[in-house]
């Protein structure tokens, strides 16, 4: 087993399980995903302005997984 950070994203409160998980080595690397993931899906162009709502959130959270497990960093 090796100390991994998960992605996990939140939409409107409730957690977004998908088909497949994203792991990263680096917690920085997966703080870039999230915040992308964040940027991109709480923006609104309307008008030629941009507005935010904060309905998505992402974490990357602790965990141990085994090591033969895909990385995507």
């Amino acid at each position: 087993m090796v100390m991994a950070f998960l992605l996990t994203v939140y939409i409107d409160g409730a957690s977004h399980e998908s088909s497949g998980i994203a792991v990263f080595r680096d917690i920085y690397r997966c703080e870039e995903f999230g915040d992308a993931i964040e940027r991109s899906a709480n923006s609104i162009r309307a008008g030629g302005r941009y507005f935010y709502e904060n309905k998505v959130q992402t974490f990357c959270l602790p965990k141990y997984v085994p090591e033969d497990t895909r990385f995507w960093d």
